[in-house]
């Protein structure tokens, strides 16, 4: 391919990025053919080794061709997670080959092509924590077998041995916080006078976060009510009568949201429920995406509006929440099988195009 001196950033970016693409199909494509030309032997007659020849003949490393052939052993008679390796790699289909039946393969090569490899790596994380149950499996449950950092809401026993000056200290910060209770704090037990040290370092700077949170939110606030009552004319307008009824019983209609617009206060009323984090049972992400439960293409509401990091916000749109429209406590994980409904493939689209 030739380049023109001429040619933009814009353009040399371009090729680069097709050219790149290019690559990337070609080595994975490669790497769907190795298993066959091991095992028919073909890589003697030109190398001393399958390792020797890929890098020879395909510029593969040997790390991925190890890989790859290790890999061979769970996708004999799942021919769909196969077939992914040559648009979404190795690595991908690495992740949960071995969690893959006859029976689900079509259904993990789908997720497998429509989400992001840290999607799929926490989705077959919760399914080796629960011995590759993957249905009847609901939120609280999964909250207490929770055992990732980002994800360790269950409660942890953590043991500390104090010697020598610490105990000494402890002691005294226990009668200083216990000094208006009778027997000099002996009525505050250890745990209670952890917390107060927890709350006297950490208390003070959560305090004044959230002061400054509402000052942000009083002048928004002051914003959208301003707006409201410039509206508020129009609002009145769409009032819809019922005809037959006389003006003193007339029906009132709510006028749906138009508007993919979610103010402030509705957000922050969102995030409230879930302390900033992901509404996903067990994930202690913060929240980053803002999610419909029921569709706001359907809905044209934002009354189903939930917190979401962005990997489980593509387990929703990816079909991996059952019971998703209902409360938290009744989600439960599960592998869907049948085609995602419309809005559902659009993300899907959007997702691909982005990335």
């Amino acid at each position: 391919m030739v380049i023109k001196d001429n040619s933009t950033d814009k353009d040399l970016h371009r090729t680069f990025v097709k050219l790149g693409n290019s690559r990337r199909l070609l080595t994975n494509e490669l790497l769907a053919i190795l298993p066959e030309i091991f095992e028919r032997g073909i890589y003697k007659k030109y190398a001393r080794t399958i390792e020797e020849y890929a890098g020879k003949f395909g510029g593969l490393s040997e790390p991925v061709v190890k890989k790859r052939l290790r890999l061979e052993k769970y996708l004999k008679d799942k021919p769909n997670l196969r077939e992914a390796i040559t648009t979404e790699g190795v690595h991908k289909v690495a992740l949960v080959a071995s969690l893959a039946t006859i029976e689900t393969d079509a259904a993990w090569a789908d997720k497998v092509k429509n989400m992001s490899k840290p999607a799929i790596q926490e989705l077959s994380k919760e399914v080796r924590w629960k011995n590759e149950n993957l249905f009847g499996v609901d939120g609280a449950d999964r909250l207490t077998n929770c055992k990732t950092t980002l994800c360790a809401t269950a409660p942890q026993q953590i043991k500390i041995n104090l010697e020598g000056d610490l105990f000494f200290m402890f002691l005294k910060l226990k009668k200083k916080y216990g000094k208006n209770l009778p027997a000099g704090g002996q009525g505050l037990s250890n745990r209670e006078v952890m917390q107060k040290i927890f709350e006297e370092n950490l208390g003070g700077n959560l305090r004044s976060e959230l002061e400054n949170v509402k000052r942000v939110d009083t002048k928004i606030d002051t914003q959208e009510v301003q707006r409201w009552k410039s509206a508020k004319s129009v609002h009145h307008k769409s009032v819809k009568v019922i005809p037959g009824d006389t003006f003193s019983t007339a029906k009132i209609k709510p006028k749906k949201s138009k508007s993919r617009y979610t103010s402030v206060h509705l957000r922050r009323n969102c995030l409230q429920k879930t302390a900033g984090k992901c509404s996903y049972p067990g994930c202690c992400r913060p929240a980053q995406v803002f999610h419909h439960k029921d569709r706001f293409a359907n809905s044209q509401s934002h009354k189903s509006l939930t917190p979401f990091c962005k990997i489980h916000h593509e387990f929703a749109h990816n079909g991996l929440i059952r019971n998703e429209k209902s409360e938290v406590k009744s989600w439960q994980l599960q592998l869907q099988t049948g085609e995602p409904d419309m809005i559902d493939q659009l993300y899907r689209q959007y997702r691909k195009v982005a990335r």
